[in-house]
């Protein structure tokens, strides 16, 4: 395959020079590649167990949990006289007043 800079001039490499390079250095960089892989070995596919294993639930938090739940419903109950005064009291319908 000639590439698009031997065909300008641009490269100074002969081929067989070049060839010489990527011989040496691609073994250099799959054995560095390589050697990362194997530190932790691991079951194929990151299943741990089988399909008749007990579930075990995550262990609770304090901010995730009912307690979080909880403190939103109060903050949404609080906000409801907020949301319906406008409309019980007949301010809500400007946006729609064209007069």
């Amino acid at each position: 395959m000639i590439s698009t800079y031997s065909r300008i001039g641009l490269t100074t490499l002969t081929k067989s020079s070049s060839s010489l390079t990527t011989t040496t250095v691609r073994p250099l960089l799959l054995a560095n590649f390589t050697r990362g892989i194997k530190t932790i070995p691991q079951p194929p596919g990151y299943i741990v167990g089988t399909v008749n294993d007990a579930y075990v639930p995550p262990p609770p938090h304090k901010l995730e949990g009912s307690l979080h739940w909880t403190s939103e419903r109060i903050v949404a109950i609080g906000m409801l006289p907020l949301v319906l005064a406008p409309f019980i009291t007949g301010g809500g319908w400007w946006c729609f007043d064209f007069n």
